[in-house]
Order: C-alpha cells, then structure tokens, then sequence
C-alpha cells in the first residue's frame, strides 16, 4: 500500500475506535498516558506538544499533569501556510493558526523543546511514523535533533500501531510510542 492508502487506512480506524469507546473514556484514556511516563522517561524541562485534532490521542491531560511538576509547554505555531513550524509557549488562550490548528499568540515566547509528544496517523515498532503527510514534524525535529538531542514520543491509540510502514530518507523516527494501554521503547 501507498503511504497515502495507508493513512486513509489508519484514520478510518482511528475514528471508528473512537467513535465506539464508551462517553468519557478518550478523556480517560488520554489520563492514562501520564502513569506509563513517571519512570521510563526523562522529561525535558521543554515539552513540546499539540492540540490534538478529530480523533488523535488527547495530549491535553498528560501536558497538563507536565506543566504542574514544572515544565514548559509549548505548542506547534505556524507564522503562514509555508510550512516551518516553531514552537511557541502555550499561554493561557490559544487562537486558530493558517491551517486550522489551534496554536499559541505570536506574542508567546519561542521555545526549544528537549521532549516532543508528536501527533500521528500510524506508527510501527521501529518508530515509523505516518501523519498528515505534510511533513511538519519531520522538518521541524530534523531541525531540532541537528542541534542538540530529542526525545520524540508518538501518541497513539493501539489500532495505530502497524506491523511495518514505509519510510523515506526525511522521515524522523520516534524514540517511544505512548499509548493508554503502554509504554513502548521502539526498535530501530
């Protein structure tokens, strides 16, 4: 299959896995992400994340809990529709950036996460990660990661994880795969 067949693959289960989790159990879920952190991974004193879009994992409980131990958040921030994405600090509001996404005020701080919770379509064992396919995050953490380490940990419900996935020469491999159900050191 095509990168492109797969992602309608992967979204099509995606959606109808949420659609079928019983009222209230994706903000549980999404909760649940924060025990399977606490001992496996060190946090940076950055973090970057996203507001979660349709049917991705909910990042919003597992940064909030980040932010209360002291840690900045920041969030993808987009200046126009070229495609370079920054991180800026969350702020209190955040306001519709030119693809639709919620995203953090110009007038917030730009920040260099050391730890990126990354949204996705599908991912496999070796960290392959399938998204929008319009490689955001792949610029962005290859900028990132030429300049000092990042620990880039895909969100994911477990329909998402594939048995294998193609990749290209840009794409950018996860360090770990955060699901409700798991923590999972991926395989390069």
């Amino acid at each position: 299959m095509t990168k492109s067949e797969l992602r309608g693959r992967y979204k099509a289960l995606r959606r109808n896995f949420v659609l079928n989790l019983d009222s209230g159990k994706p903000a549980a879920a999404a909760a649940a992400t924060v025990a399977h952190l606490t001992d496996r991974v060190t946090i940076g004193p950055t973090v970057g994340g996203y507001d979660a879009m349709t049917s991705e994992l909910d990042p919003a409980p597992l940064l909030s809990e980040i932010e209360a131990r002291g840690h900045r958040i920041a969030l993808p921030w987009f200046a126009d529709r070229d495609g370079h994405m920054d991180f800026r600090e969350r702020g209190k509001t955040l306001e519709p950036g030119p693809f639709g996404i919620a995203q953090p005020s110009a007038a917030m701080p730009l920040l260099a996460p050391d730890t990126l919770f990354i949204p996705l379509v599908a991912v496999d064992m070796h960290g392959i990660r399938l998204g929008r396919g319009r490689g955001h995050y792949d610029r962005a953490l290859a900028a990132m990661r030429a300049e000092r380490p990042v620990c880039a940990i895909g969100l994911a419900w477990e329909c998402q994880i594939a048995d294998a996935l193609p990749a290209d020469d840009w794409d950018q491999p996860l360090d770990f795969i955060l699901t409700p159900e798991r923590l999972i050191e991926v395989q390069p």
